[in-house]
């Protein structure tokens, strides 16, 4: 078995799923799926007694975000910095030279492709655009 699913099913990969299944509900008091999620931006928000969510993908624009807290928040003039960026870290070369070589087998990549939450929050276009960025380039693709 591939390395990569056998970390998925010892835990890793997991923890997101269980993290939106377990955390999600018991913290807010319904299910993220709920939301209608707008995967080509990669943002959802829901209005619950009198409460604003707002969930949006890693990969959201910054423009986006921007737009949704502006629109929550009434405030026009907030603006949003991106602060993690790898080209002004001080590890700055590390990170380029180590961050190509982080990989998902294409098993793992398959088992990826059928979970819930990167059909619901992805899907199937933008998880194969997102996959293909870390998945293995060399064997079968499954």
């Amino acid at each position: 078995m591939p390395l990569g699913l056998r970390y998925l099913e010892h835990k890793s990969l997991l923890v997101p799923i269980k993290w939106y299944e377990e955390f999600f509900p018991a913290l807010f008091g319904f299910e993220v799926t709920e939301i209608e999620f707008d995967r080509e931006n990669g943002v959802g928000l829901k209005v619950r007694d009198g409460k604003t969510f707002l969930i949006l993908t890693q990969e959201s624009q910054l423009a986006t975000k921007e737009y949704y807290l502006r629109l929550i928040t009434g405030n026009d003039q907030l603006k949003l910095y991106n602060k993690n960026v790898g080209e002004n870290k001080e590890y700055r070369e590390i990170y380029h030279a180590v961050k190509p070589k982080i990989k998902v087998d294409h098993q793992s990549a398959k088992y990826l492709r059928t979970t819930w939450y990167m059909n619901h929050f992805y899907g199937s276009r933008n998880t194969e655009k997102l996959l293909q960025r870390w998945v293995i380039e060399d064997g079968p693709t499954g």
